[in-house]
C-alpha cells in the first residue's frame, strides 16, 4: 500500500468553493469519489487551541506520543510529553555541529516569527513569510545566546528553523519548560489563548524588546520587509531512546525535518520526495506539505498554485497507476483545520461507475 499524506488539502465548507473555483481537478475528484472515506474531527471541542496538530498526528503514526483518540478525551495532554524539537533537530540536514548524543538535552523549537495586530487582536505569522537569510539568523542568534545565555542556547542550522537547548546547569530554567501549542496550529490565529505562563511571557518580552532594537531588522524595516519581533517556542523535550520500532509501512518519503528525524529515530528508511515516486512507489509513506504555510497563512493564491501542481505531479499520476493496475492500494491522508480524513482506494473500485467523482467543493466533514 503507498499512503500519501496531504496536509492543509482541507478547508472550511464556508470557503472552500472560492478557493477551489474553476481549479481544474479531475484526477482528485476521482480519486475522492472512488475512494471510501473515515472522517475524523480535529477536536472534540471547538476551540482552536484544542487542535490536534499536524505535529502530533506525525509523532502518534510513528507512535513516539499519546494516541490521537486519548488528546481528544484530554485535549490539553496531547503535546505535554512529545519533544518535537529535538525530533526536527534530528532531522535537519545541515545542523552542523550541534550534538543529540546528551540523552539528557531539554531541545525547544524556537522559531522566528513576525506578529501583528489584526483590529486590537495579536495575530502570529509563519517563518516562512519572512524570507529570512543564513546570515540574518545567525546575526540574530548571536545576540540573542549573549543576552539569555543563563537559561540557554539557541542555534539555527536552517534559516526559519530555530532551536534553544535549556541551559542543564540552570535548574530555575529546568523548572520552566513550556507546554506550548505546535506553531502550525497558532499560525494565523489570535496568540492570546496559546501564550505560556507568566515566566515564559516574561522571557518572551526580553526576547522581543532584543530583536526590536536589532540591526537586522533595522535594515530589513528599512528596505520594506517583514522584521522578526518575536519567536514561538514548542516542543520541549528529551530525545526518546527506548521502545521504537521502524514502521511497518516502508520506505518514508518526505522534505520536512520531523519525519526526517522521526524515521531517523525509528530506523525506517528515508528519502527525499521526487517526483518520480508517483509512477515508481507502490508502497510506503508520502508527505506532501507543500499547502501547509499557505493554508496557514490563507494565501489563497499560493495554495492554488501548489494544489494544481499536485493534481499534475501526484493525483493525476497516481490515478494512472492504480487504473493500470501497478499500483494495487492507495490511502490518502488528507487535513485542514477541521477534520482529518482517510480516503482508501483500491484499484479494483475504479470500474465503479456509480461512484461519481466527487470536486473537493464539496467534500467535507459531513
Amino acid at each position: 500500500m503507498l499512503h500519501l499524506v496531504v496536509p492543509g488539502l482541507l478547508w472550511s465548507k464556508a470557503t472552500i468553493s472560492d478557493a477551489t473555483r474553476e481549479l481544474p481537478l479531475p484526477a482528485l475528484a476521482m480519486l475522492l469519489g472512488r475512494g471510501r472515506s473515515q472522517w475524523k474531527p480535529t477536536s472534540s471541542h471547538p476551540p482552536a487551541a484544542r487542535l490536534v496538530s499536524f505535529e502530533h498526528w506525525l509523532c502518534d503514526y510513528f507512535s513516539v506520543c499519546k494516541p490521537i483518540t486519548s488528546t481528544l478525551e484530554n485535549p490539553h495532554s496531547q503535546d505535554l510529553d512529545t519533544p518535537y524539537g529535538a525530533l526536527r533537530l534530528l532531522g535537519e540536514t545541515n545542523a552542523g555541529d550541534i550534538q543529540l548524543k546528551d540523552q539528557d538535552a531539554i531541545w525547544l523549537c524556537a522559531d522566528p516569527i513576525h506578529m501583528r495586530f489584526s483590529q486590537d487582536t495579536l495575530i502570529a505569522g509563519s517563518p516562512s513569510q519572512l524570507d529570512l537569510t543564513q546570515d540574518e539568523a545567525a546575526e540574530f542568534i548571536a545576540t540573542l545566546n549573549e543576552h539569555l545565555s543563563d537559561i540557554g542556547e539557541f542555534s539555527a542550522p536552517h534559516p526559519t528553523r530555530w532551536y534553544f537547548r535549556l541551559n542543564p546547569a540552570n535548574s530555575d530554567a529546568l523548572q520552566i519548560i513550556p507546554v506550548l501549542t505546535p506553531l502550525s496550529t497558532v499560525t494565523g490565529r489570535a496568540v492570546e489563548a496559546f501564550l505560556p505562563d507568566k515566566t515564559w511571557r516574561r522571557i518572551l518580552n526580553d526576547i522581543q524588546t532584543i530583536l526590536h532594537n536589532h540591526p537586522v531588522n533595522n535594515a530589513r524595516e528599512s528596505s520594506g520587509r517583514l522584521v522578526v519581533n518575536s519567536l514561538w517556542p514548542w516542543g520541549a523535550g528529551k530525545l526518546p531512546t527506548q521502545g521504537l520500532s521502524p514502521l511497518k509501512i516502508q520506505p518514508v518519503f518526505t522534505n520536512n525535518p520531523l519525519v526526517r528525524g522521526l524515521a531517523r529515530l525509528t530506523n525506517t528508511p528515508c528519502h527525499a520526495v521526487e517526483k518520480t515516486n508517483a509512477t515508481q512507489a507502490t508502497t510506503g509513506l508520502i508527505i506532501l506539505d507543500t499547502l501547509t504555510n499557505s493554508a496557514q497563512t490563507l494565501d489563497v493564491v499560493s495554495w492554488r498554485e501548489s494544489l494544481l501542481a499536485l493534481e499534475q505531479d501526484w493525483f493525476a499520476p497516481l490515478l494512472a497507476q492504480l487504473k493500470s493496475g501497478k499500483l494495487k492500494q492507495l490511502k490518502m491522508t488528507l487535513s485542514g483545520d477541521e477534520s482529518w480524513v482517510d480516503v482508501n482506494i483500491q484499484s479494483n473500485a475504479l470500474w465503479k461507475f456509480w461512484r461519481a467523482p466527487k470536486p473537493l467543493s464539496s467534500f467535507y466533514l459531513p
